[in-house]
This record gives structure tokens, C-alpha cells and sequence, in this order.
């Protein structure tokens, strides 16, 4: 019986040892993922590519005008950003803008007076137009950045104009 009592106190100091240490299997999945990239030099995923602070997000009590004036909002810190060099912020401000037009389309379809059918066809345009901006970003191309800025304004311009007097 003597000589169980060493075994039993080793079994029980590893079971106590590897109690301490247990992880998820999310965490440990994670945590495995990220080595691997690590190890093979691949950039860490984060939850957005912009440096610039996040707002809220349109709410269905959003008005055309509030949502309007959060675009504007995003146009004004995406030119700051690209006019000082900062390419690692415009995809995120790039792809808000992007999903702010999208629920701008929605709600203004939903408004009287209608918008003109030419809103569907300009959503469109600036939507490949903010890809194409993020994509140029994630590239660190600024001089092609500039002038897909320079689309997607002209864009914005033009879908200001068709909504008019629901601004």
C-alpha cells in the first residue's frame, strides 16, 4: 500500500498541474493559428484594417440627411489619410463608406419623394469604386490611390445631387 502512495500523489499533482493549464478549443485552435502564421511570416488578421476610430453604424431610425453626413464624415478622414500617406486606413474607411452608400440607397428607395432610378446604377459604381480604393491601399499605391479617391468623390458628388431635397 506504500508504494501506491507516491504514484497516487504524482497522478494527483498532474492531474492538478493540467487542470491549471486547460484551454478552449477555441483558444487553443487560435492560439495554433496564430504560431502559424507567425512562423510563416504572415500578417495577423485584425477586426479592421483602419486606424481611424470607429463609429456606430447606421440604425434603422437613421435618416437619408444622418446618414448622409456619416459619409461625409468618413470622405473627410479617407482624403486626410490619403493625402498624408496613411494607406493602412483607407480600405477600412473605403468599405464604410461602401456599406453607409448601400444603407443610404436603402433608406432613400424607402423615402418620398422617390430618388431617381439612377441611384441603384451610381450605389453600384461607388461600391467597385471603394474596392477597388481599399485594394489599392492594401497595396500602399498612392498615386492610384489618389485618383480612385478622386472616382469615388465624383461619385459621391453625383449621388448627392440625385437625392437632393432629401438632404
Amino acid at each position: 500500500m506504500t508504494m501506491w502512495t507516491p504514484a497516487a500523489a504524482a497522478i494527483a499533482l498532474l492531474m492538478v498541474t493540467g487542470c491549471s493549464q486547460k484551454k478552449t478549443t477555441s483558444e487553443t485552435q487560435s492560439g495554433a493559428q496564430t504560431q502559424q502564421q507567425m512562423s510563416e511570416g504572415a500578417p495577423r488578421e485584425t477586426p479592421t484594417t483602419s486606424a481611424e476610430p470607429k463609429e456606430a453604424t447606421v440604425t434603422e431610425a437613421a435618416t437619408v440627411s444622418e446618414i448622409w453626413a456619416q459619409i461625409a464624415t468618413k470622405q473627410t478622414r479617407l482624403s486626410s489619410a490619403i493625402q498624408e500617406g496613411r494607406l493602412q486606413s483607407v480600405p477600412g474607411l473605403a468599405h464604410e463608406i461602401r456599406d453607409l452608400a448601400a444603407a443610404l440607397a436603402s433608406k432613400a428607395s424607402a423615402s418620398s419623394p422617390p430618388p431617381s432610378p439612377k441611384l441603384a446604377g451610381q450605389v453600384e459604381q461607388l461600391e467597385a469604386a471603394a474596392d477597388d480604393l481599399a485594394e489599392l491601399g492594401n497595396a500602399g499605391d498612392l498615386k492610384a490611390a489618389q485618383m480612385e479617391f478622386a472616382k469615388l468623390s465624383a461619385i459621391l458628388d453625383a449621388i448627392k445631387s440625385n437625392l437632393g431635397p432629401q438632404l
